[in-house]
């Protein structure tokens, strides 16, 4: 046989014993159980809903109604108002409602989910009754 071919075989053996790693110990199966994925549900986004079903608009429409006409103004019902707007009415505004932490926190949840809240808030014929008349009264004792 030629050198040549002894030479080539010799290195063939050598590489190959380079390619091969030493096997790693099998390890034995946990009895914990292995993460599934998790399933994604099956519910509708979210829809649009009005400005007045949406959590900070219901407040306002009822804790603060000069400032709810002013914004409805600037905007259409569907369309809903501007965050910043909002806010820079509640700065100008002397009620003590845009001091308070609901309003800050329903701000803060209308920035971030805008029209597509969790649930539309509505109000009973009965509840609509009490709140005009309680609205009525704060009017008369303001202007007396």
């Amino acid at each position: 046989m030629p050198r040549t071919s002894r030479r080539a075989s010799k290195k063939a053996r050598s590489m190959k014993s380079k390619k091969q790693k030493p096997k790693k110990p099998k390890r034995l199966p946990s009895n914990r159980p292995k993460p599934k994925a998790k399933a994604k549900s099956k519910g509708r986004a979210p829809r649009r809903k009005a400005f007045e079903e949406v959590r900070l608009g219901h407040l306002m429409k009822y804790r603060a109604p000069l400032e709810y006409a002013l914004v409805m103004e600037s905007c259409t019902k569907w369309k809903g108002p501007d965050a910043d707007l909002i806010e820079s009415i509640s700065y100008a505004s002397t009620n003590p409602f845009f001091r308070s932490v609901l309003f800050r926190r329903a701000l803060i949840d209308y920035r971030i989910h805008g029209l597509h809240g969790a649930v539309g808030k509505h109000r009973s014929e009965a509840s609509n009754i009490r709140t005009e008349q309680l609205t009525y009264k704060r009017m008369l004792k303001a202007n007396v």
